[in-house]
């Protein structure tokens, strides 16, 4: 409500669904759905010839592009997703693992349009508000809401 944020969507809550009282559900800058939203057959075409195109990047000798997920979640919320990605050596539990960043954004089609290299580094894009009316009105997810009551 400060200004900051112009919208968000949420698909994934600690109680499935939110309790009827939470203010998720009566703020109307969010976009709350199940976590099945990319289930229109549009979703998951998009998702399936992208994860086709990583697979055939990856034996071409081209390398592992993109976090697991960030794709499917930008097409199922239909907006822009950051990936903040951990770098460095920390513990998982009693491991000890060593992470590389590879910070990314993707856009509401799940294509990644920034990403940041190995370590500590920034990545920033410009918001393309008409893109996402575009994939708002071409994949109408937000018609498709299931009320959780």
């Amino acid at each position: 409500d400060s200004g900051q944020c112009g919208g968000a969507a949420l698909d994934v809550f600690e109680t499935e669904p939110p309790p009827a009282d939470s203010p998720l559900r009566k703020n109307p800058k969010l976009l709350l759905t199940p976590h099945l939203g990319a289930s229109t057959h549009e979703a998951q075409r998009a998702v399936s010839v992208d994860a086709a195109a990583s697979l055939l990047a990856y034996l071409r000798g081209e390398g592992i592009h993109g976090a697991v997920n960030a794709g499917a979640r930008a097409i199922e919320t239909q907006a822009y997703v950051c990936a903040p990605a951990q770098t460095g050596a920390h513990f998982a539990g009693k491991e000890l693992r060593q992470t590389y960043g590879h910070s990314l954004i993707a856009d509401p089609w799940g294509h990644v349009i920034a990403k940041a290299s190995d370590g500590i580094g920034i990545v920033s894009t410009r918001i393309d508000r008409a893109l996402v009316k575009k994939v708002r009105a071409q994949i109408p997810v937000a018609q498709h809401k299931v009320q959780f009551d």
